[in-house]
């Protein structure tokens, strides 16, 4: 696999979808990460096997113990991700609403 193409084509598909989240009304974006936030914590446990494989493959490559922090997850860093996906949902919607706002047309 080429890593670089991978993520180029990763980069191009994020960049498609902000312009189609864009045009979404509020709400079903609320929805959307309220719905991310519930899924972060009833699939916590899977999450938090899925990076010990993470952390033990880093730690075989010997990655920094600074980066290693990083990448560790527990259950009160899954509990802030998740409130800090429902503090997003609880803010104004910012899209095309200020002075430097894009306004998304089809």
């Amino acid at each position: 696999m080429d890593i670089q193409a991978e993520m180029k084509k990763k980069a191009e598909a994020a960049k498609g979808a902000a312009a189609k989240l864009a045009l979404l009304g509020a709400d079903v974006k609320n929805k959307a990460l309220l719905a991310m936030a519930d899924a972060l914590e009833k699939r916590s446990e899977v999450i938090l096997q899925a990076n010990a494989l993470d952390i033990e493959d880093a730690r075989q490559k010997k990655v920094k113990r600074s980066y290693l922090d990083r990448l560790l997850l527990d259950e009160g860093r899954i509990a802030s991700m998740a409130e800090g996906l429902r503090q997003t949902a609880a803010l104004p919607d910012p899209v095309a609403t200020g002075d430097y706002s894009t306004v998304y047309r089809s």
